[in-house]
Parts: C-alpha cells; structure tokens; sequence
C-alpha cells in the first residue's frame, strides 16, 4: 500500500511539473464613454431632430517584460450595446528593439500609422465617426452607411462600400510595425478573409470560399513620419491596401428577377490613402486623402426591356478627402474641418457602361467646427456643429435604370448638425 500511494503521489507531482504556468502579466481595466445630445435637421421626412447617442467600451489590457528583454502584452475591447455585448477588438502582442508584432483582431497598418487632418471634435469629425444624425435621402448613399459621413479619411478596407459595409476592421491578422529610425516608421499586415475567427474548447473546420461578398488575402502596407524642426512639428504618412473577392454571385436568368435582386458586387478592392499636418504654437494644419478602387459586376437591362438580363463590368471610385484646422490652449481646443466625398462609376462614359451611367454619380459636402474643454484627465465637454449638402445628380443617360444607383431623378439633401456632449476615457 505504501508503494502505490508514493507511485500515485509522484504520478500527481509530475503532473502539476508538466502544467504550464501562468504568465505574471500586470492587468489594467479601461474602457471610455461618449454621451451626446443630437440635433439634426434634414430634408428627409419622419425623422426626429433630437436624441441622445452614446457609445461605450471596457478594456481589459495586460503586459509584461521578460529577462531576455521582449515584451508581451494583451488587449481587448468591449462594446457595450443596447442588448449585448460584442467584441470590437482582441489581439495579441510582442515587441522589442527589433519592432512590434500584432496577432489577432485589430486595424492594420493602413490605419495604425495614417495621420489624420485635425478635428472639431474627434467624435464627430476625426479619424473615425462615432456620433452622428446626418443621413442621405439618395440610394447612393443609404445602400451603404459607410459612405457619406460614415469617416473622414479612415481606410474602410475592406469594405465593399455599395453593397456590403461589414468592413475588415474587426478582423483576425497579423501585422508588423518597425520600430522608429530617425522619425520613420513602417508597417505590414495580412488576414487571410475578413471576419473574426475565434473558436472555443473546440475543432473549427477551414472556412468555405462561397462569400458573395468576403474578402481574401488583405495586404496593407504603410509608412509614416514624425519629427520637428525649429518648433514646427510635422507628419507625414502614406498606406496602401488591397483584397480580393472570395466569390461572386451568379448571374441573373432573364425575365426572372429584377437587377436590385442581385445588386453590384466587388471583385476586388484596393486603397491607398495620404495624410500630413504641420503643428507650431499651439496651431495644427493638416489634410487627408484616401481613394478606394473597386472593379465591379453589375446586372442591368441596356434596352430597359425588363427581360433581357446582363451582366457588365462596372469600375467604382471614391474619393475622400478632408482639411483642418485646430488651436490647443492648455485645457481647451477648437477646430474646423471641410470634408468632401465623391462616388464615381466608370468616367469613360459609353464605351465603357454602354451609357448607363454617368460620370459622377454622387457628391457629398461637410463643414464642421466645434471646441472642447478638458475638465479633468482623460475627461473632455465637446461641442460642434455641422452643415452640407449631398448630391446625386445623375445624367440623363441613367434614366430608366434601376437598383443600388437611382437614375431618373436627381436628389439633393442639405443637412445641419448640432451635437454637445462629453468624452471619458479611464
């Protein structure tokens, strides 16, 4: 009895000797909350002029430093929603002297080193828009909410930015980002397909390439560069990114179905966007620009017969850009920003689309100005209002034309903006 209760106590030692232990990571627990009153006025009927908006997220984070000098860390982001809780962001790190490495859902580098035109309020017109009334009464823009007001200058890859705005910015990659040489910076990423792939305790198969509206293979590569001379601090930053389609729909039968039954697809998307400001006293100057190209398939009827079905190669340019100005002065900050976006589908005219289509499709305008007042750290009251139009002034060339693109009428919708709110970060 003595000998197998030492067997079985030296079976339980090797055991626990073989259990890997528990990395001594220093947790911290943040988050932020962004509450606002919204006025908006519009020419779009039944819509409310006033509500409250918020947008809320906890962060868990945790990092350490080993012997030989490498640091791992981890991050997550919580979005806190009406009904549930979602995942925004989770991913891993290491980095060194020799640069950084991201594993798991996070932006790329397009975005990590993309310098952005200063802002009114951050919220409303920075990088990223996260409070906002204003809506398009056009097709061009409600078929897809990231166009329009959706961003400033942030790289939507990949979004297909008519018929499916999931976006890839919540998507498992990997990405590496140099460590800075004399101001310059330098980043990589790639994600097999768009989309989160987290699996439990569990075996998960290889996911299908059958997505009419998935991408593949995402590229992104960026540089950027920081530095000063003679109290003028300047950035300077460049990306570029590209995707493929997994999968495009099949064609239409004709006679059977309509075009908005199976509307424009992507077959690929690429973007590159540039950004620059210059700071001195207290002022900061700076512009952004990003293009995205999307070679699409389009199903239309050219004799508007109702019956004869075809499907056309479609290209599909956006351009967006935006200017700023902002002034720091201890606890406060005001700004102003002008921002224009442009949609355009195959510029050749005829030969290209068979005159379906015009040159420009849609045009939309933004003006924004605003300030803000830090009460105390990490704690900020914004205020900013906005105004413009959006422009659908299609040619008479589209007329008769159906689906994601409205041809026969014109529209246009001025918008104004009030909001006033406060930001938490903790």
């Amino acid at each position: 009895m003595k000998k197998v209760l030492l067997a079985g106590t030296a079976l339980v030692g090797l055991a626990l000797a073989s259990a890997p232990a528990n990395a001594e990571v220093k947790l911290g627990l943040g988050g932020l909350f962004r509450g606002y009153g919204v006025h908006a006025d519009s020419d779009i009927a039944d819509r409310r002029e006033a509500d409250l908006r918020r947008d809320s997220e906890v962060h868990v984070s945790g990092e350490t430093t080993l012997d030989n000098g490498l640091t791992v860390g981890f991050h997550t982001e919580q979005d806190l929603g009406a009904s549930s809780t979602s995942t925004d962001e989770v991913y891993s790190y290491f980095s060194g002297g020799w640069g950084r490495i991201n594993l798991g859902s996070e932006d790329g580098a397009a975005y990590l080193l993309q310098v952005a035109a200063p802002s009114a309020d951050s919220n409303v017109d920075g990088l990223r828009t996260y409070i906002q009334g204003i809506e398009a009464a056009d097709s061009v823009f409600t078929s897809n909410s990231t166009f329009g007001l959706r961003a400033n200058s942030t790289p939507v890859l990949a979004y297909d930015q008519v018929s499916d705005p999931t976006g890839a910015t919540n998507t498992d990659r990997l990405t590496y980002i140099t460590p800075k040489f004399n101001g310059f910076q330098a980043g990589v990423s790639y994600a097999p397909e768009t989309g989160q792939n987290a699996v439990g305790n569990n075996v998960a198969s290889m996911a299908g390439d059958a997505g009419t509206s998935d991408f593949e293979d995402i590229w992104e590569v960026a540089a950027r560069y920081d530095g000063e001379f003679s109290g003028f601090g300047f950035s300077v930053g460049a990306g570029y990114s590209d995707a493929d389609t997994e999968a495009l729909p099949a064609a239409l039968t004709p006679g059977v179905g309509t075009e908005s039954s199976s509307p424009l697809r992507s077959d690929g998307l690429a973007q590159w966007n540039l950004g620059a400001s210059v700071a001195f006293s207290g002022f900061t100057v700076g512009g952004a620009f990003v293009r995205q190209d999307s070679e699409m398939t389009d199903i239309v009827d050219p004799g508007n017969s109702g019956t004869t079905w075809v499907r056309k190669s479609l290209d599909v340019t956006q351009d967006s850009w935006v200017a700023g100005v902002a002034y720091d002065n201890g606890p406060y900050h005001v700004g102003f920003s002008y921002l224009d976006q442009s949609l355009e589908r195959d510029a050749s005219g005829v030969a290209a689309d068979d005159g379906e289509l015009a040159a420009l499709d849609a045009d939309v305008q933004r003006y924004t100005v605003g300030g803000g007042y830090t009460f105390g750290p990490g704690m900020t009251f914004r205020g900013a209002v906005a105004w413009g139009d959006f422009d659908n002034s299609t040619g008479a060339s589209d007329a008769g034309q159906t689906g994601n693109f409205l041809g026969a009428n014109a529209t246009n919708n001025d918008f104004s903006q009030v909001t006033i709110g406060t930001d938490i970060q903790f």
